[in-house]
């Protein structure tokens, strides 16, 4: 079943993003790559504010 939903979720993701610009997708990566050590972060310093 997981394969049945990766399968699906990599068709949905190559429809998408064919049609992207380069750098528009490696914008997205970078911006991802920035919001994800943002959450990171806020996340080791409310662990420290509640220690």
């Amino acid at each position: 079943m997981a394969d049945r939903v990766d399968d699906a979720r990599e068709r949905i993701w190559v429809s998408i993003f064919s049609t992207w610009d380069e750098g528009d997708f490696d914008n997205l990566v970078r911006l991802m790559r920035q919001f994800a050590e943002e959450i990171k972060a806020d996340s080791v310093q409310a662990t420290k504010d509640t220690i």
